[in-house]
């Protein structure tokens, strides 16, 4: 059943029911059972108003409706006794009713049930051989009416399903673009973040461009492409796809025509002609290009290149295309960060091997110019000892004192390296209280006067992290005064400078020296691993002063990278 039959019906039955209560208030009912008939049907069709409102219905509803309508119709022609009576037409309910919903079968049973019902009971009133003459003219109108009703019924239902089945067809060609359009977007996705290389992502994107921008009549791609990034002079042609060989690494200005533009603007860019653009021209491979569509790859407010596509068609980008095109921006966009973090975590974990290698060696080596040889000098020693007894008893005496001293020193470096190694003080109580058993460590080991001047304040927003980092920054400082200077006085800092930014000074009063590179190297590095600034000061008479700017906020390591100490 069409979904616009009941609606029909009940606006027909309306119309008819308005039709009947004009003419009974002219020419009169006659018998009170014809407006309560009127009535009746009236409360049935409002009813039907009401459900049909509500989205309700019954099962072969139309069925109940088609009898109801008859039952009227017979029941008013009965009370009006009349063959050709004013009431006659009113045959036309069920016909009508059945017509427009089944059709012209529909239409023509019931005008023959209901000419044969109303001449049934006109046989009452007249003679039976009468009775064929006179309902000639109703059962001709009813059959007429039935089969024009439906007929057309028929056409208007072909027509309403054809246009369902164009509805359904066009849902299901949305569904099937939109389908494919999510496929290609995963498909995209997938291929352009398959790679945390930083070359293979910029390939992967202008792969996916080039398979996207595929024609349906074609079997290999026309499409153009090209990855421009940011580099001395202008923008680099970073990756291409079907350019030329001469142009890639050619670097474009950027001030001239639709590069401009897009600069400006941060924009994408339609290029009707890129042959005839000032900066386009430049790269050979667009010579025969009839369209370019240019994107800005964007982060946040930072503009870091261009992307591109051009074809040999004119008007060949439309809406849909740069739509897409703008997909495989975002995606490229966000690969290349991926991709510039994971060489940055690669950096740094290469950076991190490489100092904690340094720190081996340089143990190696404290250990081998250090204890190492102790141990080495106290085994001569006593061997010495041992043939100096039966000889001279008191020179024996001496060397054994001189072993038992450098056993103690021995000890003590041993202590002082594996105090520096793992301050406990420094995971229990913080930096400070570190910095203060660090430097009674050095005076036991190396026997000269250190001195802390750290303020609390300097470490409170100090994670433990760079806290490890500051202390054996400080470690390799004290070491390097005993070891290279001779000191015998050294003052350790720790202040707080403006901006968020913590400052360690070493200064001791030892003989200028030349700087160490490896010593120097490892202070570098570790001075690197926060982001801090690092410099050493060495002068005639005055020592040695090395000093390490510690930002504690990432707003602060901008401003040292930037200089502004």
């Amino acid at each position: 059943m069409r979904a616009d039959i009941p609606a029909f019906a009940i606006l027909t039955r309306w119309a008819l029911l308005l039709a009947l209560a004009v003419q009974l208030s002219i020419t009169g009912a006659g018998v009170i059972t014809i407006p309560l008939l009127v009535v009746a049907l009236g409360v049935w069709n409002l009813w039907l108003s009401l459900r049909w409102l509500r989205g309700q219905a019954w099962p072969r509803q139309d069925l109940i409706e088609v009898a109801v309508d008859f039952i009227f119709a017979v029941a008013q022609f009965y009370f009006s006794r009349t063959v050709l009576g004013p009431l006659v037409w009113l045959g036309m309910f069920p016909v009508i009713r059945a017509a427009w919903t089944f059709g012209l079968g529909g239409g023509l049973a019931a005008g023959v049930l209901t000419a044969a019902a109303f001449a049934a009971l006109a046989a009452i009133d007249v003679p039976l051989a009468q009775v064929p003459l006179l309902m000639l003219l109703p059962a001709l109108a009813f059959l007429v009416v039935g089969s024009l009703l439906g007929f057309w019924g028929r056409q208007v239902d072909f027509s309403v399903r054809e246009q369902q089945q164009m509805g359904d067809y066009q849902r299901l060609e949305t569904a099937r673009r939109d389908r494919e359009r999510a496929q290609t977007l995963f498909a995209i996705t997938q291929q352009v973040n398959a790679s945390l290389v930083f070359e293979q992502v910029l390939e992967n994107a202008l792969d996916v461009g080039s398979k996207a921008f595929v024609d349906p009549h074609e079997n290999v791609t026309r499409t153009l492409g090209a990855v421009l990034l940011f580099d001395e002079g202008g923008l680099r042609v970073a990756a291409a796809r079907h350019l030329s060989a001469q142009d890639l690494g050619r670097v474009l200005p950027g001030q001239q025509g639709a590069l401009a533009q897009l600069l400006q603007q941060g924009e994408p860019q339609q290029v009707p002609m890129p042959s005839k653009d000032d900066e386009f021209k430049l790269l050979a491979g667009l010579h025969n290009s009839q369209s370019l569509y240019a994107l800005p790859l964007v982060s946040g407010l930072d503009l870091f290149g261009v992307l591109f596509f051009a074809h040999p068609e004119a008007n060949f980008f439309t809406l849909e295309r740069c739509e897409l095109a703008g997909v495989i921006a975002r995606q490229l966009m966000g690969a290349l960060q991926n991709a510039q973090l994971y060489e940055a975590l690669t950096e740094e974990k290469e950076r991190i091997a490489h100092i904690q290698e340094q720190a081996r060696q340089q143990l190696a080596r404290n250990l081998h110019d250090g204890p190492t040889q102790n141990v080495a000098a106290i085994a001569m020693r006593i061997n010495l000892a041992r043939r100096l007894l039966a000889k001279d008893a008191a020179a024996a005496s001496e060397e054994l004192y001189k072993v038992e001293d450098l056993s103690r020193r021995t000890t003590k470096e041993m202590r002082f390296m594996l105090f520096t190694l793992r301050p406990q003080a420094l995971e229990a109580s913080g930096l400070c209280v570190a910095l203060d058993d660090l430097a009674k460590h050095a005076e036991e080991t190396y026997g000269y006067t250190v001195k802390v001047e750290a303020d609390p304040e300097a470490e409170a927003r100090m994670d433990r992290g760079k806290q490890g980092v500051v202390f054996s920054i400080a470690s390799e400082a004290l070491e390097n005064a005993y070891r290279f200077a001779q000191a015998s006085n050294v003052v350790v800092r720790l202040s707080k400078q403006d901006g968020n930014i913590s400052l360690l000074e070493v200064q001791d009063d030892g003989a200028p020296r030349p700087a160490q590179t490896d010593k120097l190297d490892i202070l570098q590095e570790r001075t690197n691993l926060i982001s801090g600034i690092l410099r050493l000061d060495s002068a005639g008479g005055k020592g040695t002063r090395l000093r390490v700017w510690v930002p504690l906020t990432e707003q602060a390591a901008d401003r040292l990278r930037r200089g502004e100490v």
